[in-house]
């Protein structure tokens, strides 16, 4: 299960000893698994849904039609990247 991070601390006062717990799980959790629920951001939950289901689409494409705007395509680095293709010390990335 992923970890879930509520924002709404930070959000209503950065400076404040909540926000600051916050952005030490936010820290913590980037660095260990890597992955989170993000809530309490205030972002409209049909927009959430609309969100998931344009990846849903994205992801549901065959792969030649995904691979056509790989970021081996990109003069700027962007696109899609097949999985494993990230790599650290000429390694592919399979976390």
């Amino acid at each position: 299960m992923l970890p879930v991070l509520d924002i709404s601390d930070y959000l209503k006062d950065p400076a404040s000893p909540e926000a600051a717990d916050f952005v030490t799980r936010l820290i913590e959790t980037c660095h260990g698994p890597g992955f989170f629920y993000l809530i309490g951001h205030g972002v409209d939950t049909e927009l959430c849904k609309k969100t998931q289901a344009v990846a849903n689409e994205f992801f549901a494409l065959p792969l030649e039609e995904r691979k056509a705007i790989s970021v081996e395509n990109s003069a700027h680095f962007r696109g899609y990247t097949l999985l494993s293709n990230e790599r650290t010390n000429g390694k592919g990335d399979w976390r």
